[in-house]
C-alpha cells in the first residue's frame, strides 16, 4: 500500500489561504492521509487538524515552522511531533510575536 503525505501546509492561521475544514477536503481529494500543518510560529490549527484528521481516517502530525535569522539571512525550521499544547512553547510563541 503507498501512502501519501504532504508535511509542510500552511492554514489559514498563518499565510496559507485555507482553513482547515478546507485543506482536509483538498487533501482527502488527492488521497493524502498523512499530513502536517506548519504555520509560521504558530500552533493555532493543530489541535482542530488533528480532531479533523481523526474523523476522516487521516494522521495529523504535530508541526510548525520557526521563522529565525542566521548569518543575517531568514531561515525558517520544520518541527515535528512537537508537544504544541506546552507551556513553555507557548510563553516561547507569545515572546517571539510580541518582540
Amino acid at each position: 500500500m503507498i501512502m501519501k503525505a504532504d508535511l509542510h501546509i500552511h492554514s489559514e492561521y498563518s499565510d496559507g489561504k485555507l482553513s482547515i475544514e478546507k485543506l482536509i477536503k483538498l487533501l482527502k481529494e488527492k488521497d493524502i492521509s498523512v499530513f502536517s500543518i506548519t504555520d509560521h510560529d504558530g500552533v493555532r490549527g493543530t489541535e482542530e487538524a488533528i480532531n479533523a484528521a481523526h474523523e476522516n481516517g487521516m494522521t495529523a502530525i504535530p508541526g510548525i515552522e520557526f521563522s529565525t535569522e542566521f548569518n543575517q539571512r531568514e531561515v525558517h525550521i520544520l518541527g515535528y511531533g512537537i508537544d504544541y499544547k506546552s507551556s513553555l512553547l507557548s510563553e516561547y510563541l507569545k515572546a517571539i510575536i510580541f518582540s
